[in-house]
């Protein structure tokens, strides 16, 4: 499993892409367009990803979020990184909502070592409201690239997922991703099913299904990308879950992030203590 991978020693030096507010609320999904960048980066560029894709929620109560506030950081190895900043450049100035109110902030930044400015930054922004200009000031200082589109205000969010490493409690969230063609169109799931794999898998996966009012709490509402979100303590098993749902509706696909835990207060468990006859109820 690759966590925090990227500090190792090594020859190579690693590529952090951060970016944020590439979406509106009449669509797109930040979370979405890092699935479409990172099945590029593979296919065309033959790139290791050294850690999960991140996403990191930052301060809930910024008036100018669009949703969960959430910034999103890739962290790769591989080859003609200037290229690769070019082919991220491009989608995200041409895939984002910025006819719709977007502001993306996109950043670049090569090291194997991310400095305190940085980790600062990106610690202050989880409970601060912090302005443009500081993040524009701070990414200088620090000789990291970085592009703004619109109002630019997506630059702070970028700075701050590039910042979190990540590297105290966290938890996992496996997205799955609608066809393009089923984009807007009413998510059908099954709510018995969900509720029996969020009671089987507890507490390795949780805020799932909602028991005391009887919903679930995997999908969202608008017309935005993403079919449902299984979050919990273990990819493998968030991943598990996902399948064992059995969406009759053809996804594009999913994809397993790391994210901060917030706002929760669960039981947390290793994963050896997954017992087997609870891992049978999976296969």
């Amino acid at each position: 499993m690759l966590i925090n991978n990227w500090n190792k020693p090594s020859d190579e030096k690693t590529l952090h892409i951060g970016f944020d507010d590439t979406d509106s609320v009449n669509g797109r999904c930040t979370t979405h367009l890092s699935y479409l960048i990172s099945n590029m980066l593979i296919r065309k560029f033959q790139v290791e990803f050294v850690d999960f894709p991140l996403l990191i929620r930052l301060n809930p109560n910024v008036p100018l979020k669009t949703r969960g506030n959430g910034a999103v950081c890739l962290r790769i190895r591989g080859r003609n990184y200037e290229k690769i900043k070019e082919e991220i450049t491009y989608i995200i100035e041409n895939y984002s909502e910025l006819e719709n109110g977007a502001n993306p902030g996109l950043v670049f930044y090569e090291g194997n070592d991310i400095g305190k400015d940085l980790t600062s930054f990106s610690e202050s922004a989880m409970d601060t409201i912090l302005s443009k200009q500081l993040a524009i000031k701070i990414a200088s200082k620090n000789h990291v690239q970085f592009s703004i589109f619109g109002k630019g205000y997506g630059i702070v969010g970028a700075l701050a997922a590039t910042g979190c490493l990540l590297d105290s409690d966290h938890t996992f969230e496996t997205i799955a991703y609608r066809s393009k063609e089923n984009i807007g169109t009413n998510r059908k799931t099954d709510d018995f099913k969900v509720r029996k794999l969020s009671e089987q898998s507890y507490p390795y996966t949780y805020n799932n299904f909602d028991i005391k009012n009887n919903r679930i709490l995997i999908t969202p509402r608008g017309p935005d990308p993403v079919f449902c979100g299984i979050r919990g303590e273990d990819p493998f098993i968030t991943t598990l879950f996902l399948k064992n749902l059995c969406i009759e509706e053809e996804l594009d696909g999913y994809m397993i992030r790391r994210r901060i835990r917030r706002l929760y207060d669960i039981q947390i468990k290793s994963r050896n203590e997954f017992t087997s006859t609870q891992r049978e109820q999976w296969n």
